[in-house]
């Protein structure tokens, strides 16, 4: 969450520039007194247990939808084709640089899916 501040607040800072629209991340009432107060027009915190969204109507619709697809993608990282979960890293910078490579995988494996879907091929991965 902390980045997600700090990207707001040097967004804010920049002239010309404006805060996002919205921030994703779990709701915590500090953080989102602190997005509000760095201008930040529609939080869309995922809210815990049965409390209420901070947005509603279709900006909660596009960003439930937007979430979905975001947990979808971790969870497929973490297969072992991906090598996301237990990375053979020893180092904070390795172990970055591995979730880096598992990404990179996964959008390169849908590319090629895309990219063979649309000239009537399969791809065999």
């Amino acid at each position: 969450m902390e980045s997600v501040t700090k990207e707001v607040r040097d967004v804010s800072t920049t002239p010309g520039r404006q805060p996002p629209a919205r921030a994703i991340c779990t709701l915590e009432t500090a953080r989102v007194k602190r997005l509000r107060k760095l201008g930040v027009r529609d939080i869309g915190l995922a809210p815990r247990g049965r409390t209420p969204w901070e947005v509603e109507g279709k900006v909660k619709d596009k960003l439930i939808r937007e979430r979905t697809m975001v947990e979808g993608s971790i969870g497929t990282i973490k297969c072992p084709k991906y090598g996301f979960n237990r990375p053979a890293a020893r180092s904070t910078a390795m172990m970055g640089v591995c979730g880096q490579r598992a990404v990179l995988g996964l959008n390169l494996t849908k590319l090629l899916r895309g990219v063979a879907q649309k000239q009537g091929g399969a791809l065999a991965v």
